[in-house]
């Protein structure tokens, strides 16, 4: 398929613009139990991306009390910047 047949082509444009711009955001793989404070490409970092900002997510006594149905934790949106 020819560039002026594919009706995409524009979009590989404007990520050439993004990416040359530094505009473009990846979303980062946090290491270990989320919390106010992580592992971020082997650094240790303050979460401002968590709504666990007390860092009481990872505190066992409150995981041992919760419901059990409930097994996962909420977390935020983690492309902010």
């Amino acid at each position: 398929m020819r560039d002026e047949e594919d009706p995409y082509v524009w979009m590989g444009r404007a990520m050439q613009t993004i990416r040359r711009a530094n505009w473009y955001r990846a979303v980062k793989t946090v290491e270990g139990r989320p919390g106010a404070v992580v592992r971020l490409e082997g650094r240790e970092v303050l979460n401002f991306a968590s709504n666990d900002y007390l860092g009481l997510a990872g505190d066992e006594r409150l995981i041992r009390a919760r419901s059990p149905r409930r097994r996962s934790l909420a977390q935020a949106v983690r492309v902010l910047a």
